[in-house]
């Protein structure tokens, strides 16, 4: 009897060992955290030092944020509080770029934009008393793209978003700007030139996190993440307000992060092609619908379809014209049209938007901030332990961005994986899907060192990494 308990007694301070080594004693490394871009620029911002140079010998940063290559931010001072007048040459001399500063200082923050790629750009800069010239080498651009599109202002481009960027093409076709990183889908255009479009960045439904506002230069001045992502649709409302495909359609401020309205598109599985406010309505377009959203009532008002719909609808169900697409795909290449004129490229085509870059605005250098709302990653029910663990012998990569942890992998299809996340008496178990590479773990409900283990079908592995939520 004595014996048996001995024994017990040792089991108990092997099992004690054993879950104190697995759960307090910290795996050796800490996850990498991989700095985000508004980090990233805001330090750039702040390495500006307008001070220090001349209107003699000006500072010239070829695209300054990173992003946006046919750029620059020039800056000096000046002894007088001057105006300064920017002239950048075209290659024709038909049509310059003409702008100036708004008002009268000694400290000159200037924006260029509209530089050709893959050339020496002539800027000229110009007091009342004095004249600088300037020349911009920039490099090639790599866009397979044709455009039988015109514009007929000097200052407008054709700004239009393609799959792994955005190109602004002049009047000759020339491009003029491109903005790389893969900010896409829809373009809105607020009364600053600055542009609104998806993020980069990617939830583990495949949709957008949320949505940018950058201004031409390629600054991020707000980046909004969204709880359930974003399906690349938007249009915008007025100066504060826009309207966004999420999960739902959702009409939200971009000042605050507010939403004002969502309205429910449960009911109908489509391939949604685009996002419509006329003023009175709101108008969601796919293949095989017509959505129409009364904007008083905020209810569903009108439907058109091609699909035999409930006869709940019947009362809204109307016989309009189905609306088009402008983007179509033929051989291979997808052509956008309007007017009878075209654009073809070999990246999808998801917008056309015309921006006219008018007088400068005093250029201020600000940091650009995050609005964001999630929702907790879903977690699995499944219990797993992970007292009886083995050495990771996985490829599996993992790092953390500033709100969630990533976790890279190639696996198996018919896999079952599972991520845990383990520290004392606070335990995550996250299904990978085995058909993607990624997975994203929001922050979201998380705080404390975890532990990272890998299940693999029956075995069970730590790694040699943790992570601090």
């Amino acid at each position: 009897m004595q014996l048996k308990k001995i024994i017990a007694v040792i089991i108990i301070i092997i099992l004690l060992i054993t879950i104190t080594c697995s759960i307090f004693i910290l795996p050796s490394k800490e996850v990498k955290v991989i700095e985000d871009v508004i980090s990233i620029q805001n330090k750039m911002d702040d390495n500006i030092n307008i001070y220090t140079n001349t209107f003699d010998n000006p500072n010239v940063i070829i695209d300054p944020y990173g992003i946006s290559p046919l750029t620059a931010l020039i800056t000096f001072k000046t002894e007088d509080l001057v105006k300064i007048k920017v002239v950048i040459k075209v290659k024709d001399n038909s049509s310059d770029i003409i702008y100036s500063e708004n008002n009268e200082s000694n400290a000159h923050i200037i924006p260029i934009y509209g530089l050709y790629p893959n050339y020496e750009n002539t800027v000229i800069l110009s007091t009342p008393s004095k004249t600088k010239e300037l020349t911009i080498k920039t490099n090639d651009i790599d866009i397979n793209l044709v455009s039988t599109f015109s514009v007929d202002k000097p200052n407008q481009l054709n700004l239009i978003s393609m799959e792994h960027g955005v190109v602004g093409l002049d009047q000759n076709n020339e491009i003029r700007f491109y903005l790389k990183g893969n900010y896409t889908h829809d373009i809105v255009i607020d009364d600053d030139n600055n542009l609104i479009l998806s993020t980069n960045r990617y939830d583990n439904n495949g949709n957008n996190t949320g949505i940018v506002k950058m201004n031409l230069l390629g600054k991020i001045l707000c980046e909004y993440n969204l709880k359930d992502g974003y399906k690349g649709l938007i249009d915008e409302i007025d100066k504060t307000k826009i309207i966004l495909l999420s999960k739902n359609v959702i009409e939200y401020d971009i000042q605050t992060g507010y939403i004002y309205n969502e309205y429910d598109i449960s009911e109908f599985d489509d391939n949604w092609l685009d996002l419509i406010y006329t003023g009175s309505e709101i108008v969601l377009v796919g293949t095989k619908y017509d959505l129409y959203f009364d904007y008083k009532t905020k209810k569903l008002s009108k439907l058109v379809s091609t699909e035999t719909v409930d006869s709940k609808f019947s009362t809204i169900l109307v016989d309009l014209p189905k609306i088009n697409s402008a983007t179509i795909f033929q051989d291979n290449l997808y052509t956008y049209t309007r007017d009878d004129t075209q654009i073809t490229s070999q990246e999808k085509i998801y917008d056309i938007k015309d921006l006219v870059i008018n007088e400068l605005f005093f250029y201020k250098l600000s940091k650009g901030i995050y609005i964001s709302s999630y929702n907790k990653t879903i977690e699995s029910k499944k219990y797993i332990s992970t007292l009886l663990y083995k050495e990771n012998d996985t490829d599996v990569k993992v790092y953390k961005e500033y709100d969630r942890l990533v976790i890279e992998g190639n696996f198996k299809s018919d896999d079952e994986v599972y991520i845990i996340l383990d520290k004392l008496f606070d335990k995550h178990i996250y299904k990978f899907d085995s058909n993607k590479k990624v997975f994203y773990i929001n922050s979201y409900g998380l705080k404390g060192q975890y532990s990272i283990y890998i299940k693999v079908n029956n075995k069970i592995m730590k790694t040699d990494k943790y992570v601090n939520f």
